[in-house]
């Protein structure tokens, strides 16, 4: 996906009356590397002000006065005069100084030829106690998340794999040998993540210890960052919800199962703050209506951490060899084969708007019914079951098939590729009902391209 919010950052710089762009995402996501990496592919200069290196810079950002900061970074820096429409001004590590975050609304309106991007991490953080709130309508978002699946694949080499994915037909059966390789591959980013950082290291020598050791440097970031950027008061319980996540991702939450010794409401503002941040990801609870956002249950949520790899070392699985995998126990399994699940589909709609994730929930007399995930594509709402081996029922997407009138879902687990008709006897409402409707199967590996199988598949379909 990181290729997509490169095309993402073309079509903003390419736009007329480009507003500054704030590139969003929780420590470590690769948001610096992708603003370098766009701008040496489109060739442009890059003037980089790391905020964190250029402390003094504050208090011309204090002043709020746009000309003097690019006067003053051109002399600070030595570039002669060098901010033109074909140079990016990138300004990174912005939550250090919150004033510079208000001052890119000056940028559009005072210097709108300057194409200007910034990034942070913990924005939240930096201006809960500031008394400004974001430039709404001056500046524009992009958010990104750790590396996909696909990514790795492609940093360690094994673009073949990518080609044999990129135009497949669902109709067209995967070899045994691919979907073997396949599998064995999506083990190793359950246990390494998407993480720049470690795959960099997994990629290089395969070497586990080291990315286990990357990992816990990442997690010990993130703790240094919650006492850097939070008040003294804040940071135990910040602290104490993300070590939770290693018990409570993927649970519909409930405080108590976070700690005893703290009031509900502040692991609740706790919870809320880390997910503003992107280091946590709440899937709500939706009544899957339309409009999407309205059915929606703020209160009601399943707590997911940004990344796998995160997950797995916080929950001790990094100590386990890939093989060993297949014998833990499958509640864990089933975590897990859900967080991965998150990290993808909640960037399946694009990078402009904060990623959301949303679930089904019905209450019955006798039995709840539950759908994993909903995906929205086009007009419509598509459940999505998510399970960590080759069996399972289809119990709650039937009931959300015949409660919601659709007429296609998707289920993702460890089998190859397929598409078949479902028609099934349901008890609901204390009568038989008869329910029929497309599923789509596909394997964990390809949940990042369910919008190029949808595209396909949908037009031939009796929507």
């Amino acid at each position: 996906m990181k290729r997509l919010a490169e095309e993402f950052l073309a079509s903003w710089f390419e736009r007329d009356g480009r507003k500054p762009l704030m590139v969003r995402g929780a420590r470590q996501v690769g948001k610096s590397t992708l603003v370098r990496l766009f701008a040496e592919k489109r060739g442009l200069n890059l003037i980089e002000v790391n905020l964190e290196r250029y402390p003094g810079l504050s208090s011309e950002f204090a002043a709020m006065d746009v000309k003097r900061i690019v006067r003053e970074i051109d002399l600070g820096l030595g570039l002669g005069n060098a901010l033109d429409q074909n140079t990016i001004l990138f300004i990174d590590e912005i939550q250090v100084v919150p004033k510079a975050i208000q001052c890119l609304r000056y940028f559009y309106e005072e210097l709108p030829d300057l194409p200007v991007i910034a990034a942070g991490s913990l924005l939240e953080f930096a201006l809960k106690d500031e008394s400004f709130s974001m430039p709404v309508g001056r500046i524009e978002y992009c958010w990104i998340g750790p590396m996909t699946f696909f990514e790795t694949l492609e940093a360690t080499g094994k673009t073949n794999l990518i080609g044999y994915f990129n135009d497949h037909d669902i109709s067209n059966p995967v070899s045994e040998a691919v979907h073997g390789q396949m599998i064995s591959l999506l083990r190793d980013y359950f246990l390494t993540g998407g993480m720049p950082e470690a795959v960099l290291a997994f990629s290089g020598n395969a070497n586990r210890s080291r990315v286990a050791e990357i990992l816990n440097q990442i997690i010990q970031t993130y703790r240094d960052d919650f006492a850097k950027y939070s008040k003294q008061i804040q940071f135990p319980k910040l602290q104490l919800v993300f070590d939770a996540m290693a018990r409570i991702t993927g649970q519909k939450i409930k405080y108590v199962n976070i700690s005893r010794d703290y009031k509900s409401g502040d692991l609740e503002k706790a919870l809320n703050l880390l997910h503003m941040a992107q280091v946590i990801t709440k899937v709500f609870r939706s009544s899957a209506n339309i409009p999407f956002n309205a059915s929606i249950s703020v209160k009601r949520y399943k707590p997911f951490i940004l990344d796998l790899g995160l997950l797995s070392h916080l929950a001790g699985i990094r100590k386990l060899q890939k093989e060993r995998l297949l014998n833990i126990d499958p509640a864990t399994k089933g975590v897990l084969a859900e967080q991965f699940a998150c990290q993808h589909l909640i960037y399946l709609e694009g990078f402009s708007n904060r990623p959301e994730g949303f679930y089904w929930f019905r209450e019955g007399v006798n039995r709840n019914a539950e759908v994993d995930f909903l995906i929205r594509h086009e007009q419509y709402i598509i459940p999505a079951e998510i399970k960590a081996g080759t069996g399972g029922a289809l119990k709650s997407l039937q009931q959300f098939c015949y409660l919601k009138n659709c007429r296609l879902a998707v289920r993702f687990d460890l089998n190859p590729p397929s598409i078949q008709k479902v028609r099934a006897i349901i008890w609901i409402n204390n009568r038989s009902e008869e329910v029929f409707f497309t599923l789509i199967s596909l394997p964990l590996y390809l949940i990042e391209k369910t919008h190029d199988y949808l595209v396909k598949i949908v037009p031939q379909l009796d929507m």
